[in-house]
């Protein structure tokens, strides 16, 4: 099988497993959106790369603006036909951490997610990220790991396990860093800098309806990038605000993002769209 991808995270890696795709096979990172020629291929999977609706061409995408599909590894499941309870419940668990949502009882860490967000802060290369994420997923299911529960202490983790505490200790000073603002209709902004990834829900916790946050040497190679989410707003609907700027951002409902390659935006440009529209 051939797959192409365009960022590892807990829903890609899970649509590959259920779409039974292993590291033997051939697996193509990509900037964008897949060939046209692989979309058009039902031999090909294209997960998150474009192809919005095609699940009969095997392609799996939900980032669409004004669209309503679920998180690509629930589009997967509906095809797979057995449908096995742990494998439907860790689907459940990876839709709900997609769409930036959370779990009715919080998870004492670590957590599934924390798990795998070591990985990503470990593994810098993303076809090693796709590869290494498929694993943690197919231990979950091996061992019969809950994914609402807290993981258990597993030795190929424990790196990662490492990794994430300590980038969440460098992440508790956070709030001392945020700039509130408002927006115009009314909403709490938090605008942060920080090099740590996560903190959003610290910000949530605050009372801010609206997250900023720019990571200034973000990723391989460093690159300044913007992160906005939100747990009342649609922010996806900022989308064509910022292509008028520049191209390459691209996100979800709840979460959008800066292109990969960088940004050239400035925080006044950034933060005055956000106000403006949200």
């Amino acid at each position: 099988m051939k797959v192409f991808f365009q960022k590892a995270d807990m829903d890609t890696c899970l649509t590959a497993l259920i779409m039974e795709a292993d590291a033997g096979d051939e697996i193509v990172p990509v900037r964008g959106n897949a060939p046209k020629s692989a979309l058009d291929d039902p031999s090909v999977l294209c997960i998150e790369c474009g192809g919005a609706g095609g699940v009969t061409l095997n392609n799996f995408d939900h980032h669409v603006p004004g669209a309503d599909f679920p998180p690509a590894c629930l589009q997967a499941l509906r095809l797979n036909p057995t449908r096995q309870a742990p494998l439907v419940r860790l689907a459940e668990y990876v839709g709900l951490v997609d769409e930036c949502r959370h779990p009715v009882d919080p998870i004492p860490f670590p957590s599934l997610s924390a798990i795998f967000s070591g990985m990503l802060l470990t593994e810098l290369r993303p076809l090693k990220q796709f590869i290494k994420g498929m694993e943690i997923l197919r231990d979950v299911l091996n061992l019969n790991f809950d994914p609402f529960q807290s993981m258990p202490d597993h030795a190929p983790w424990r790196a990662y396990r490492t990794v994430k505490a300590k980038n969440l200790r460098k992440n508790q000073g956070i709030l001392a860093k945020t700039i509130f603002f408002q927006t115009n209709s009314g909403k709490t902004l938090g605008f942060v800098e920080t090099d740590a990834f996560g903190g959003r829900g610290q910000l949530y916790a605050a009372g801010c309806h609206i997250v900023i946050m720019f990571h200034p040497a973000f990723g391989t190679p460093p690159a300044p990038k913007y992160t906005i989410a939100s747990r009342v707003a649609d922010v996806i609907h900022l989308k064509p605000h910022f292509d008028r700027l520049e191209t390459g951002w691209g996100g979800r409902s709840a979460i959008i993002g800066s292109p990969r390659r960088g940004t050239s935006l400035t925080r006044r440009q950034v933060l005055e769209i956000v106000l403006r529209h949200l």
